[in-house]
Formats: C-alpha cells, structure tokens, sequence
C-alpha cells in the first residue's frame, strides 16, 4: 500500500482523492528511470505545494478543483490539501509512461489491499478518478440507493461498510486525463459532500 497524503485537518472533511495508478518516468535532470517510492502521493501533493505548483497536469486539476480556482495561491493550495487525503488504488507501478493498464495481478493487489485502505482512513466520501478504476474496484457488501450524475455508471455511487462499521460513500468521476475538468472535478466533490 502506498503511504497516501493525509492533510493535518483530513479528520474535518474525511474525504478522498483515489487516483487509480502511478508508472515510471525518465528524471528529465539526469536522464535516469525513475520509479515511484512508497511516499508517491506524499511526494506528488507536496510538489503542489510549493511556488509555482508543478505542472503535473493530473495534480494541477485536482489543487484548481479542490480550491475552486484556477492560479490558487500557496495558501489557498495548503488550505485546501490539509483538509483531504490522495492516494493511488493500484498500490505497484504499472511500468514505465503513462496510460499504462495495471496487469490483472495488480488489480488483484489493490482488492487484497482495498479494506486495509477504508479501516486506516475512514474517510466519509471518495472521489473515485476514473471509469476503469470505477469497474475493478471489489463490489461493496451493502450498494448505496443513492444514483449520482457523475459519470453515467450505474450505481454512480457505491457504499461500503468497513469490519469496524465505518460507511464511506465512493462516488465515480472521470479521470483527470479521460475529460475531467476541474470544474467538474470541484462539482462532483460538492455533490458528495452535500449528499446526506
């Protein structure tokens, strides 16, 4: 499991940002293969951060979403990022470049490793980023009634109950690089915190 970012106020709001992978990069300094460490998140939020936020177009929606803005200040961007936790479901690399598929043992992975996930955080709402992220993902004991708009995927949204009784509701959203704006990253973030 990756360590996920957990803000210093994320027991307030208790949401979740889910990416649904990382993969490999060439380190642009020293022209090596980089692999995501076990801090990944960690790693990726801070980068947000600091000034100017980098310009990982992935982060740069979610920080322009999670603060209704789109240059947010060093302020609002901290504000806003203590008061969430992120993490990738798939906890390997995919390999190495973008849109990569994780390999079925690696979506196996992530289902082993999907309780331990819900019972450590807790959190009230996740934002799911991504329809294929959406589909493998381990079907919920108890489904929730509740259909969103966000996207069309029925149920678009889901309800699981951990072994120690903690209700979170997942709510399925677009991946950032398949069409999600950060408006409608920030709309569908609103429209599970506002759900009853």
């Amino acid at each position: 499991m990756w360590k996920p970012w957990v803000g210093q106020h994320y027991e307030k709001r208790k949401l979740l940002i889910l990416g649904k992978s990382c993969y490999d990069w060439v380190d642009s300094s020293d022209d090596s293969l980089k692999s995501p460490q076990n801090d990944h998140p960690v790693m990726l939020v801070e980068n947000q951060l600091h000034e100017p936020a980098e310009k990982n177009g992935f982060m740069l929606k979610l920080t322009r979403a999670l603060c209704n803005q789109t240059w947010p200040s060093p302020e609002d961007r901290q504000l806003a990022w203590q008061s969430v936790a992120f993490t990738n479901y798939v906890p390997v690399s995919v390999g190495y470049g973008a849109r990569r598929r994780p390999a079925p043992a690696a979506w196996r992975q992530a289902a082993d490793e999907w309780p331990d996930l819900l019972e450590k955080l807790s959190p009230r709402n996740i934002i799911i980023l991504g329809l294929s992220l959406w589909d493998n993902m381990p079907s919920p004991k108890n489904a929730a009634g509740a259909v969103g708009k966000f996207p069309q995927r029925s149920p678009a949204v889901r309800e699981y109950v951990t072994e120690s009784g903690n209700v979170t509701r997942c709510w399925c959203h677009w991946h950032p690089s398949a069409g999600a704006s950060a408006d409608s990253l920030r709309d569908v973030i609103a429209e599970a915190e506002n759900a009853a």
